[in-house]
């Protein structure tokens, strides 16, 4: 009830391919990580419920965006930034601002 139509068929296929990685785990522990692309095309409230069913099915989501979003970036523990020169910085919401 909390999905929009923007992203909603992203969360079909999601749901399908978790389905599946399901069914190859066949009940084993096994902890996986996706590596999803330019997550801000999806509605926020998609992204929630996207986090939702990883996280109930152990999968780990990672993502990266050019210009952060805070709302999606709140919904992340782990946030990082790649500064000048490479280098990887921890990233605090209260860094964000609204420029």
């Amino acid at each position: 009830k909390d999905a929009s139509s923007n992203g909603l068929s992203y969360l079909i296929l999601c749901v399908v391919f978790v389905g599946l990685i399901n069914k190859i785990r066949a009940g084993q522990q096994v902890q996986l990580v996706w590596a999803l692309d330019e997550l801000r095309d999806l509605d926020l409230d998609n992204v929630r419920v996207l986090l939702e069913l990883l996280e109930h099915n152990h999968i780990h989501l990672v993502s990266a965006f050019p210009d952060p979003d805070p709302e999606i970036l709140a919904l992340f523990k782990n946030r990082y930034a790649v500064l000048e020169g490479r280098r990887l910085a921890t990233f605090h919401p209260e860094q964000l601002t609204d420029a």
